[in-house]
């Protein structure tokens, strides 16, 4: 046997041995996790999820980042810091590395067939650092108690941090090897489960604004966080998740696809930036405001063809056109409410497609066949309530049949597109307080969409035509426009753009105290204080001698109690930390009964039964009672639920009994805490906290400073000290750098990561497990080159000749 074959069987072995070892070191801890919440299902689930992706082990591919922004139910079972999302990342590295170490495939083909020196030292730096910062913050944090789970202070919360980047570094030869064997489909399986965890996270925004403040209620200082748990205590991690999964909404808009794909890319579009408007962020605004024309950039691109063929003279026309189509929804929606401005939208939206459409000789008699009767029904439609919505609903959709079939007579077109030009003023005579200027700015924008049809059908060389290439990127500018119009109205957003000086100096305070806290020394310097060190070095530290108060779990002869620690500072109840557990729809009197003592100044207890989410509780019943002895004392508090009504929203909301302290230096203990209903029936689980914090989970719904850097760079800086900051840059650069130089849809995974990073630098974004571990994944994909003989996952065949995208292996 020659030498070169002896070295390819040695690392064959050597690859399977260290696949077997990843699997069992998954498993392991899948297991001792898995075992953590004491329910026997969640056992079964685990070993379940590991014979799936062992058998299918490239579902993960698409599985993962389908339940990124979904998959967390810690606010009901209290692990507040390893949730399900890990177990089911663990059951993917132990499904995957066991098939990789049993298979006849190896990594021998994937790892060595692309040498890449500048990614390979990227990693080897980045993990070095990661490394002995997670061993620093373990170290050095404080020793661990039975509320190390759910604690930001415990030495566990390094592991919380470690978790992202690590499942990301051990996802990645797993996505080499799929990309090995069918890079095509590896990047069709990313691009779908991107696509869906972007509209599961839609779902659950819509969800959150109808339960709570309403779809159309800008007013209310409610701020969506979906259902990222993490931000119990602040933070954008929805922000984050939606700049990095926004620019895959492009893969559905393609030309080359059928209408129905690009109509359901449109709506997870629109719905997307719904979903940014309503976090009222300010960066991620600014981050909106550049990735959207970088779409339009690249819906350009993509229908390079055919806006050649109309000629680069007619952009400048067409922006100016756009430009004062957002101007008129501007002034229409100031005069006639956000559904006259709906109507308008639906009628620009007629008047630019039916400018696009062939120059053809319409049918004689076509206003009064199909216009005319039409507008006269809308019109006599006001007298009807709601009558009028009805008609132009029905206007518009005969449009767009028409239009999506194209089976529409051309003459049946233009009288409808008369007839919606007329039902919009109607809409806003119906709803607006105003009808005069409502019909003015309707009628307005009507004549506008009239006008600008006849001069493009009319042209000689039209400025576009009515085909997705032309009109997808003017959709892309004026819907989030339109959509941003009734947002940026609102009383809380002007009252958010108005305090920007003062609060930019409080996050640039904020920044300086950051910085403050690191040790000066060489090693905090260059490795940092270590991971998951940030709230702790932050209560003892910082330069404002601030913290909205913690809690910890107590040992005596009875047993384990709860303490809950007051606040350092004078603060409102409404900044305060409060403990809570998730309980049914309340009905009626309840009762709480619990035995608590006080071991250090007076304090109040507060007790609230509220509909709460993560933050913003609502339709409380509350109930105090003051706390001077230091002996054990019971109390037993009816909470009568007043404000039942109030609390039933269009759709269900969870609802939780939450502690609170909010005197200085308090130091409250609760033990035997029940609460039961007027039949006497138990409402919550480990109500004597022998289980430690299983089944609590705790918020802070206003003070977040305390726990988050609030900046990506200096957070990185903080944990990871220089070295770890050097690494962390070099990721980004090569990473954009290559996404960016790549063909066929790479590009648009730069544009997501720059996104993020625009948010980042107002939040620490990577301090949440599952948005790191998705980001970090991303870079590792955009940075690393295709493995030889592989092809690139980000050369899909969008070919209208191919139904479906191909999928097969390279030669």
């Amino acid at each position: 046997m020659s030498a070169t074959a002896s070295f390819s069987t040695a690392y064959r072995s050597l690859a399977r041995a260290g696949a077997a070892a990843l699997a069992a070191l998954a498993a392991g801890a899948l297991a001792m996790l898995a075992g953590m919440h004491s329910a026997s299902w969640m056992m079964v689930a685990a070993a379940g999820a590991v014979l799936i992706f062992f058998v299918l082990p490239r579902a993960w591919i698409f599985v993962l980042p389908a339940l990124v922004p979904v998959l967390d139910l810690r606010p009901f079972t209290g692990f507040l810091l390893f949730g399900e999302y890990d177990l089911l990342v663990l059951a993917v590295l132990a499904g995957g590395y066991a098939r990789a170490a049993l298979g006849r495939r190896t990594f021998a083909r994937v790892l060595p067939g692309a040498p890449d020196p500048a990614f390979a030292t990227m990693v080897l730096l980045f993990a070095v650092t990661l490394g002995a910062s997670a061993v620093l913050g373990w170290v050095n944090a404080a020793p661990p108690d039975a509320a190390a789970p759910a604690s930001y202070y415990s030495p566990v919360n390094a592991l919380r941090l470690l978790a992202g980047p690590l499942f990301a570094l051990a996802l990645w030869p797993l996505w080499q090897r799929a990309v090995e064997h069918d890079a095509p489909r590896a990047g069709t399986l990313f691009i779908a489960g991107t696509l869906a965890g972007l509209a599961g996270a839609c779902l659950s925004v819509l969800w959150e604004r109808i339960a709570f403040p309403g779809l159309t209620n800008f007013s209310s200082d409610y701020r969506v966080t979906g259902l990222f748990a993490d931000t119990h205590v602040g933070g954008a991690a929805l922000d984050g998740y939606l700049m990095l999964a926004l620019p895959f909404c492009l893969f559905l808009l393609r030309p080359a696809l059928a209408w129905p794909w690009r109509a359901a890319g449109l709506v997870l579009f629109a719905v997307a930036m719904y979903a940014i408007l309503v976090t009222f962020t300010r960066t991620t605004y600014v981050a909106a405001a550049l990735v959207v024309p970088l779409l339009c950039l690249f819906a350009m691109r993509g229908g390079a063809r055919e806006i050649k063929s109309v000629g680069k003279s007619a952009l400048p026309g067409a922006l100016t056109l756009i430009a004062l189509a957002i101007v008129l929804c501007a002034w229409t929606f100031s005069a006639g409410g956000y559904r006259t401005l709906a109507a308008t939208l639906g009628v620009l939206a007629i008047g630019f497609h039916h400018g696009g459409t062939p120059r053809t000789r319409a049918t004689h008699g076509a206003l009064l066949i199909w216009g005319l009767p039409a507008a006269a029904l809308a019109l006599a439609s006001l007298v009807v309530p709601k009558g009028i919505y009805l008609a132009y609903a029905g206007i518009v959709g005969a449009y767009a049949l028409g239009a999506l079939t194209g089976r529409a007579p051309v003459g049946m077109a233009t009288g409808l597109f008369f007839a919606a030009g007329v039902a919009a003023p109607a809409v806003g005579v119906y709803w607006s307080e105003d009808g005069t200027r409502a019909v003015l700015a309707a009628g307005t924008v009507s004549v506008f969409a009239w006008a600008v049809a006849a001069f493009n059908r009319r042209a000689r060389r039209p400025w576009w035509r009515a085909d997705a290439a032309h009109l997808m990127p003017a959709v892309l500018l004026i819907l989030p426009a339109a959509l941003a119009i009734p947002v940026a109205g609102s009383y809380y957003m002007s009252a958010r753009i108005a305090s920007i000086g003062t609060d930019s100096g409080g996050r640039m305070h904020h920044f300086r105290s950051g910085l403050a806290m690191i040790d000066d020394t060489v090693l905090a310097r260059s490795l940092g204080m270590g991971l998951g060190r940030f709230p702790e070095v932050y209560y003892w530290r910082n330069l404002a001698g601030e913290y909205p108060g913690t809690f910890a779990i107590g040992e005596d002869d009875d047993g384990r109690f709860l303490r809950l620690i007051g606040p350092r500072y004078a603060i409102g109840y409404g900044d305060t930390l409060r403990l809570g557990q998730a309980v049914p729809q309340p009905q009626g009197v309840w009762f709480a009964s619990f035995r608590a003592r006080n071991a250090g100044p007076p304090a109040a207890l507060y007790l609230n039964l509220c509909a709460k989410h993560l933050l913003y509780p609502q339709a409380c019943a509350g109930a105090a009672v003051g706390l001077k002895s230091a002996q054990w004392t019971r109390f037993n508090l009816p909470l009568n639920r007043k404000g039942e009504a109030d609390a039933r929203g269009a759709l269900p909301r969870p609802h939780f009994i939450m502690l609170g302290v909010d005197a200085q230096g308090a130091r409250v203990d609760i033990d035997d805490f029940q609460l039961l209903d007027a039949s006497g029936r138990p409402l919550i689980a480990n109500g004597g906290f022998e289980a430690g914090m299983a089944d609590w989970f705790y918020f802070s719904d206003h003070y977040h400073l305390a726990y988050h850097a609030k900046n990506i760079l200096i957070h990185v800086l903080f944990e990871q000290g220089g070295a770890g900051l050097i690494a962390f840059l070099l990721m980004i650069v090569l990473a954009t750098w290559r996404a960016a130089r790549k063909g066929g849809d790479a590009p648009l995974l730069a544009v997501a990561i720059g996104g993020f990073m625009v948010v980042g630098m107002f939040d620490t974004l990577i301090d949440v497990t599952r948005l790191s571990m998705l980001f970090y994944f991303v870079v590792l994909v955009c940075a690393s080159r295709a493995a030889q003989g592989a092809a690139d996952p980000w050369r899909l065949d969008w070919s209208r000749r191919r139904r479906h995208i191909r999928t097969t292996a390279p030669a």
